[in-house]
């Protein structure tokens, strides 16, 4: 091959490489590539409820320190007339808990031999902030509600237990008489809740609630729906 041959293939081959390199650029696109990525949690609506422990007359019950005795979810009391018992059933609500409606209800068998004035206990459960529910604009016996919203201030969402007392003692009536209920003479009929016995084991029971508040348009449907759980 002469000196003049080679130098024609080099010029050859110098211009295939500027093709290719040119055909290559044309291929060689702008782009840009971004994600999102959407990563769940499970809510939760979480309460517990309790109140002080203390002794048969309603007094709180204290260590050989006299510090508090930690709360229960029962106490046993020795009713006499007048007299007032400490009595402080409480829900406390998780402070990771999502927004809900908290209900109680309180099934009082021991009613007839309590003051009905503002010292009651239905009284008490209003001045604590709890309202009596109302399910097609008749009140519903014993119930009673009310809303937590995590994004109040007195929520301190994820920060703290939030408690709610929903009543803090109970008073009987001054004119309960003890011994056993007499039996009706002629004279007429007899008041049982006027005597001590007629409440031998009768109990107030106080039970909490929570649902979410998110999807139910009012706190009637709240209601209905934990009652067909």
């Amino acid at each position: 091959m002469t000196k003049k041959t080679r130098k024609a293939l080099m010029m050859v081959l110098c211009a295939v490489a500027l093709v290719a390199i040119s055909v290559g650029a044309t291929v060689a696109y702008l782009t840009s590539t971004d994600t999102v990525t959407n990563t769940f949690t499970v809510g939760n609506v979480a309460i517990t409820l309790d109140e002080a422990a203390v002794d048969e007359y309603g007094a709180p019950e204290k260590d050989e320190n006299e510090n508090l005795l930690p709360r229960v979810h029962a106490n046993e009391y020795r009713l006499v007339p007048g007299h007032l018992y400490e009595k402080d059933p409480t829900v406390h609500v998780d402070p990771n808990s999502e927004s809900c409606y908290l209900f109680v209800k309180v099934e009082n068998g021991i009613k007839g031999a309590l003051v009905t004035d503002e010292n009651s206990i239905e009284t008490q459960i209003k001045n604590n902030g709890w309202t009596q529910l109302s399910v097609d604009d008749a009140a519903v016996d014993g119930v009673y509600y009310r809303y937590w919203n995590k994004n109040n201030t007195d929520g301190a969402y994820g920060e703290k237990q939030v408690d709610y007392e929903v009543f803090s003692n109970f008073l009987t009536k001054y004119e309960l008489l003890g011994g056993s209920v007499p039996t009706p003479g002629p004279d007429g009929e007899v008041v049982a809740d006027n005597y001590l016995a007629n409440y031998e084991g009768k109990t107030i029971k106080v039970t909490a609630y929570a649902i979410q508040s998110d999807g139910f348009d009012n706190v009637q449907f709240a209601w209905e729906a934990l009652n067909n759980q």
